[in-house]
């Protein structure tokens, strides 16, 4: 005869609150147990977005990831570029001016006799501009705006913005200065010099606020300046008979 052994029911602990655990002895099938730990989901976070991220649980918290800058590091490669090519066509416009400005002959020279000396030629007095200070405001702001150029050519905002710093106190100086003795040449300088200095200024502006649109306005300002100092080199050139 053959006895039957009832299956051991599991045992609880009086105490206990967890789910009951048997006792029993695993059979073959059952005695290997892999334990699995029990996956948690993400707690509740106020103001944070669900997003599918790589692993579970895991919350995206909104205002805590910084956002990306409404502006991009610098302005449009394009425009500071532009303003580059703008300034290379300013100096070679200041180089032909000052060529200009170097074949209008000599200063007049002191006449040591009380005779009442001939009234200058215009090019003379267009030296003695030249020669006294006027060639040197003109260097002063070439050498600005190759600083300008060569800051746009490396994408350097913040030098480009203390170029023109530099270059727009400089044309200040200049438009202080005595005006250029020969009436269109004047207004072509004054015009020019006008032109630069708004150039200056909208181009500190846009680099101090990464704006591609003032930096655009710099470089239209700056494509009249040379305009403008075209006409006073054509003027010079007639007056030099060239």
């Amino acid at each position: 005869m053959t006895s039957t052994v009832p299956p051991q029911q599991p045992t609880r602990r009086p105490d206990a609150t967890g789910p009951a655990v048997s006792t029993a002895a695993p059979d073959d099938a059952t005695s290997a147990m892999t334990i699995v730990p029990q996956q948690r989901s993400a707690p509740f976070v106020p103001g944070a977005t669900q997003a599918p991220a790589s692993g579970p649980g895991s919350v995206r918290i909104s205002g805590l990831v910084p956002s990306a800058p409404a502006h991009a590091a610098r302005p449009g490669a394009g425009l500071i570029g532009a303003v580059a090519a703008g300034v290379l066509a300013i100096l070679g416009v200041a180089a032909a001016i000052a060529i200009g400005f170097a074949t209008t002959g000599t200063s007049p020279a002191p006449v040591a006799t009380p005779v009442a000396p001939p009234a200058p030629s215009t090019s003379q007095l267009l030296a003695q501009w030249r020669d006294g200070g006027g060639l040197q405001h003109l260097t002063t702001i070439s050498g600005d705006l190759t600083s300008v150029g060569e800051a746009a050519s490396r994408y350097d905002v913040s030098g480009m913005m203390s170029a023109c710093y530099s270059l727009q106190n400089d044309i200040e100086s200049a438009q202080a200065f005595t005006p250029v003795p020969d009436v269109q040449v004047q207004s072509s300088w004054s015009a020019a010099l006008a032109s630069g200095a708004r150039s200056a200024a909208y181009c500190v502006a846009g680099a101090q606020q990464l704006d591609p649109d003032l930096i655009n306005m710099s470089t239209t300002e700056m494509n009249d300046m040379t305009s403008h100092l075209d006409d006073a080199t054509a003027r010079l050139n007639s007056i030099n008979g060239i």
